[in-house]
């Protein structure tokens, strides 16, 4: 679970590490229990981790008294270890024993392993009024690919599943409580949450991109050149093993890497001829200036993009600029960047110079690998080449398209 996720649960929720340290918590856990209760609140905590770490997929739960109000948390890990808890306000259930889980407004069932539903609260059957005839194998359920699970037959086991259904998506808490043979399920609706935020990222990128063309039009005629280094740095990436969320950050960084252009004088960027000594040095400090624009940001990807700004002109073997870094001391995203970068270069017609075939823009690329370049991007270069070609002839023949995006 991310520190986004954790923000976009409707309930009080934290984060700890197996110390029971807490690592984050949402806004709603600041108003209910507040910064200056949490070691009170979280007395035993350490206990709790301690005992989670020892019962790998263990659910734990615990009752809370914090002033007039009872709360329920329950603990669970996700799929890297990270642990975590929910928090729900029990205190009417408690006083009135109550069935519980109706009064919850987000769907709360539990199927048997036979694969029978036992408890459906009204928000479930509102939702799938088919759950009753389908129990275990309903869609819901499948998407959220239990079934090794299940199959293990292995009593404490919990996981979180983010999971699209019916138009829709869905987190889903799923455990199997110790000394049961059932599975609850606690589903929260992010559907309006994933799509504000889509909404607000695309709002965000427009902006990036727009600043990004306005650098990039000044030494540039169409612009394009980000967009398509941009996205050949995200081939790239996915060539090296990067998941793909980490493949969408660098497309969005790299369209940010030569920023510090916007403090370069015309008359040097746009000169015909070859630049003299001095006007080089000045050149050169679009580097640092990028890395300053951007610096000082706690949003992820602008902070890539500030590492690229400042490091995709530096070398393999130490001789770049703008501090002489070498090898893997260079940022991968740097490295990535760098070869990008000079691909598309030597590929398109400027002012001053025609483009290079392909063929000979990897001779050169290859003749300079281990001094200028990264040698393991270099062969990702290979590897994805047919790849690049076709994205490349695409973005000459594609207008860039910044309408937003839908959740299907």
């Amino acid at each position: 679970m991310t520190p986004e996720l954790l923000n976009a649960l409707p309930m009080p929720a934290f984060m700890f590490a197996d110390s029971g340290r807490v690592i984050s918590q949402n806004p709603i856990a600041d108003i209910m229990f507040g910064q200056s209760n949490l070691d009170g609140v979280y007395f035993g905590l350490d206990m709790i981790a301690f005992q989670l770490s020892r019962l790998p997929d263990q659910e734990l739960q615990r009752h809370l008294t914090i002033g007039d109000r009872t709360i329920l948390q329950s603990f669970f890990a996700d799929s890297e270890k990270h642990w975590f808890s929910i928090c729900q306000d029990v205190t009417i259930w408690m006083e009135t024993r109550t069935e519980f889980p109706d009064s919850i407004p987000n769907p709360v069932f539990e199927v048997a392993f036979d694969g029978v539903l036992q408890y459906a609260n009204p928000s479930a059957r509102t939702q799938w009024p088919d759950l009753e005839e389908m129990g275990i194998d309903h869609p819901i359920l499948r998407s959220a690919d239990i079934a090794e699970q299940v199959s293990m037959d292995r009593p404490g086991w919990s996981m979180l599943k983010e999971v699209a259904y019916d138009s829709k998506i869905f987190l889903l808490a799923i455990s199997n409580p110790i000394h049961t043979r059932l599975i609850r399920v606690y589903a929260l609706d992010l559907t309006d949450q994933k799509q504000l935020e889509l909404d607000l990222e695309d709002s965000q990128l427009e902006v990036i991109y727009r600043l990004a063309r306005a650098a990039e039009l000044r030494d540039d005629e169409t612009g394009q050149h980000i967009m398509r280094m941009s996205e050949f740095s995200a081939i790239l990436a996915r060539h090296l093993g990067w998941n793909v969320g980490d493949v969408s950050q660098i497309r969005r960084a790299a369209v940010l890497h030569d920023i510090g252009k916007i403090g370069v004088p015309d008359a040097i960027l746009q000169k015909e001829g070859p630049l003299n000594e001095d006007e080089f040095e000045i050149v050169k400090s679009h580097t640092t200036l990028g890395a300053k624009l951007l610096s000082g940001t706690s949003i992820a990807v602008l902070d890539m993009a500030q590492r690229i700004a400042l490091t995709h002109h530096e070398r393999w073997d130490g001789r770049g600029y703008p501090n002489g870094l070498a090898g893997k001391d260079i940022p991968i995203e740097g490295r990535i960047c760098a070869v990008a970068d000079v691909f598309d270069a030597l590929t398109r017609s400027r002012r001053y110079k025609a483009a290079w075939s392909i063929e000979e823009a990897m001779d050169e690329i290859r003749r300079v690998n281990g001094t200028q370049f990264d040698p393991a991007v270099v062969n990702a270069l290979d590897e994805a080449l047919e790849e690049i070609i076709v994205a490349k002839d695409l973005f000459y023949r594609s207008p860039l398209d910044l309408s937003g995006r839908k959740i299907a």
